[in-house]
């Protein structure tokens, strides 16, 4: 009896979580997502990346474009350098 009265419990909550689950997470029908109302929305901004992505690629991008430059200044100090070595 005890078995069963268990086995009872155990189908009566299944059943109660199967059907009270789903509306529970329902969303009603034209809810706007959490702190929608609030603030400016600006998406991506025309861009195929997210805007923290798209800074993120920006930055690399230009740290990129600088490098050409210092490796000319890093060889130009170096030429200096030996050329000062051989005259003195």
């Amino acid at each position: 009896m005890l078995k069963t009265s268990r086995n009872l419990m155990l189908l009566a909550l299944v059943a109660g979580l199967t059907l009270a689950a789903p509306q529970a997470f329902a969303k009603k029908k034209g809810d706007a997502p959490a702190g929608w109302s609030k603030g400016e929305k600006k998406g991506w901004g025309g861009e195929s990346l997210p805007p923290g992505l798209a800074k993120k690629d920006a930055d690399k991008a230009k740290k990129e474009a600088g490098k050409p430059k210092k490796e000319a200044e890093k060889k130009t100090k170096m030429a200096k350098k030996e050329a000062a070595k051989k005259s003195g």
